[in-house]
């Protein structure tokens, strides 16, 4: 016989599902606290990978996936053994276990799908009264792993050094723009470098201001936060220096009349080693010819001795090149060839001796202008170079020139058949003869497809036929060259902030460097 059902029926349903609810929260956080513990272990070799990855820096991407893993291993742990499916009869059973019941819960939940609710309600009634008593602290408390605070130390110093190295493995990107700044600024200090010891043998106070000028230009570039503009104000300071160390070695002298001397003193005796030197422009040998011509013509008590034999010759030509000489304003020039003619009219050892002397010496000065010349020629090229790469937005010492398949031509082939003649079997005429030439068509010609890019960033496409793709290619460039000019020379010069002498050393760079075929700019104003 069962027994009777109890009005209080809807009420213990109701404590027995709180009841299984709070017994359900409490085995969840017991599987999360181990499932967080078991992450950090896995987070300790992961950290300590990372940390060596970013020691060593082999790959950051793959120390920052490290990290990364090592940081997410204790939260998916948690989450996983929270998550994970729990069974109502594992939960059941564990109420009996902590609550220390007769499997009453496990009883009740087998009633549940029977028609008794009676005792059901009588096991539910005691189970309730049973556990409402009890201090779930005590009998059911919810305790964190035995090794959770080694696991928790140990995967937070791996964690803390993984990110203190990583940072240092991490490459941080670059502005694009300072990075080609900043890689122009080198480039320059290399070409300044170079430029400074091609100049350190030149004398001259006018050189000496040109390596004061590269001095400051190594400095500012050392600060490395130069704008494009201040690079080519720069520029322009030393680009005018050297245009004055130029004027300062121009050809003058012996080395404008080399000719015209060695013509003169063919005809003389003793100098035709000088002479021959002189008719090659090979002047620093002339000077050793004249030197020795000098102390033989000084140790000689004897006339001068001519090949025509009166020296008449000699005597007309140094008069005709002093006259020159002196017209072209090289007086030192001049006087020494009057000073020869004289001496060739009167047979004067000891006054051509002198005159060789002072040949000797300005040989010399001649020889060392042809150095300083040689190497003023290879810095103002390297300068222009550097100042057309800043204004086509490149480093210094890359390619300025435009490529086109049709800039290259046809060139003739290298293989059998160059022209030249077969020497094999088979190489006499035969009796029959090879199909006609068939001449082209003079209205067919090559062409090909261009564009340029101009300073705005616009493109311009022509079509162009091979005779005249050199010429066409080259007015594109030199375009796009002027445009570029103009746009870079107009923001310099009117720019007000900077001082006079600045943009007039702008003025100046600018017009050294002008394209040829550029029309009048506002740069053709001086400020």
């Amino acid at each position: 016989m069962s027994p009777p059902d109890h009005p209080d029926s809807a009420a213990l349903e109701q404590a027995w599902t709180s009841l299984i609810a709070r017994a359900e929260s409490r085995i969840r956080l017991a599987r999360a606290r181990s499932g967080l513990v078991s992450g950090a272990f896995c987070a300790v070799p992961l950290a300590a990978l990372a940390a060596g990855s970013a020691a060593t820096g082999l790959n950051s991407d793959f120390s920052l996936s490290l990290i990364t893993a090592a940081v997410a291993a204790p939260a998916a742990g948690w989450l996983v053994g929270h998550l994970r499916p729990l069974s109502p009869a594992v939960i059941h059973a564990r109420i009996d276990r902590q609550f220390g019941l007769a499997d009453e819960a496990l009883a009740a939940r087998e009633l549940a799908d029977r028609t008794s609710p009676a005792w059901r309600a009588a096991i539910l009634r005691q189970a309730v009264a049973h556990t409402s008593s009890a201090d779930w602290n005590i009998a059911w408390p919810v305790r964190w792993p035995r090794r959770t605070g080694f696991a928790t130390g140990s995967a937070i110093l791996a964690a803390l050094l993984a990110l203190v190295l990583l940072p240092r493995s991490v490459p941080v990107s670059p502005d694009p723009a300072a990075a080609l700044r900043a890689e122009q600024h080198t480039a320059l200090a290399e070409l300044a470098k170079t430029w400074e010891k091609t100049a350190d043998d030149l004398k001259g106070k006018e050189w000496d201001a040109f390596r004061e000028t590269l001095t400051e230009l190594q400095t500012k570039l050392a600060e490395q936060n130069l704008s494009e503009r201040e690079l080519l104000v720069a520029l322009a300071r030393v680009e005018s220096k050297l245009a004055e160390a130029t004027a300062a070695v121009a050809e003058s002298g012996i080395s404008n009349h080399a000719e015209d001397l060695a013509d003169a003193l063919a005809g003389i005796e003793g100098m035709e080693a000088a002479a021959k030197a002189l008719k090659e422009r090979d002047l620093a040998a002339a000077a050793s010819a004249l030197d020795k011509a000098a102390a033989s013509l000084a140790s000689a008590d004897t006339k001068l001795a001519f090949k025509d034999g009166t020296g008449a010759e000699a005597a007309k030509r140094l008069a005709q090149l002093s006259e020159k000489a002196a017209k072209k304003g090289d007086a030192k020039l001049a006087d020494t060839a009057k000073k020869l003619s004289e001496a060739a009219k009167t047979g004067d050892k000891k006054s051509a001796g002198e005159g060789s002397a002072s040949l000797a010496e300005q040989s010399r000065e001649a020889a060392a202008k042809d150095v300083a010349r040689a190497s003023l020629a290879s810095v103002s090229r390297s300068l222009s170079e550097a100042r057309l790469a800043l204004a086509e937005g490149k480093k210094p010492g890359e390619s300025t020139e435009p490529m086109s398949l049709a800039m290259q031509g046809d060139k003739p082939g290298r293989g059998p058949g160059g022209g030249q003649s077969g020497k094999g079997i088979g190489d006499a005429a035969g009796d029959h003869s090879l199909g006609a030439e068939n001449a082209l068509d003079p209205a067919s010609r090559k062409e090909s497809l261009t564009g340029t890019v101009n300073a705005d960033g616009e493109s311009t496409k022509r079509t162009i036929k091979a005779s005249e793709a050199a010429p066409a290619l080259a007015a594109n460039a030199t375009e796009a060259e002027i445009a570029e000019f103009t746009r870079l020379s107009r923001e310099a010069v009117e720019d007000e902030s900077l001082p006079l002498e600045h943009r007039r050393s702008i003025h100046r760079y600018f017009q050294l460097i002008r394209p040829s075929q550029e029309t009048p700019s506002p740069v053709s104003k001086t400020p």
